[in-house]
This record gives structure tokens, sequence and C-alpha cells, in this order.
């Protein structure tokens, strides 16, 4: 769930946004796009698999299910 702030800045950030528009001088050039993961999230997700295995909980993960805060 995103909290309120998340979402006003989604909201604003989209506002006037166009889907049409592609952001290239030439409309016939292609449009590189890169992205990246953190490290941090494959260790969450290996410590999770290795806790399903073991059918206990994740660190910082209730025995419910629920996140605990930092």
């Amino acid at each position: 769930m995103a909290s309120e702030d998340e979402e006003r800045l989604v909201r604003d950030l989209f506002r006037d946004y166009n889907k049409l528009i592609r952001p290239v001088e030439v409309m016939n050039k292609t449009v590189e796009v890169q992205f990246g993961l953190s490290f941090i999230q494959l260790i969450n997700v290996v410590s999770s698999i290795d806790s399903l295995l073991r059918n206990t909980p994740a660190p910082g993960v209730t025995e419910a299910g629920h996140s605990v805060p930092e």
C-alpha cells in the first residue's frame, strides 16, 4: 500500500504526462531504457525463500507474516 505522500508524488509527476509523446528528436529513433535492481532486494528474496524452506519466519517478519518496522 502506498502512503499518502507516495500517491501525491506519483500524481504530481504524471499530472501532464502524455503517453503519445516520445523523448526523442527523431520519431523513428529507438528509446533506450535502462533499469537496475539493488542487491538488498535479492538478498531479502533469498532470505524469505530460505525461511519458507525451513518453515521459520524471515528476519524482520513476525510469525503471522507481518513486517516488523525497523
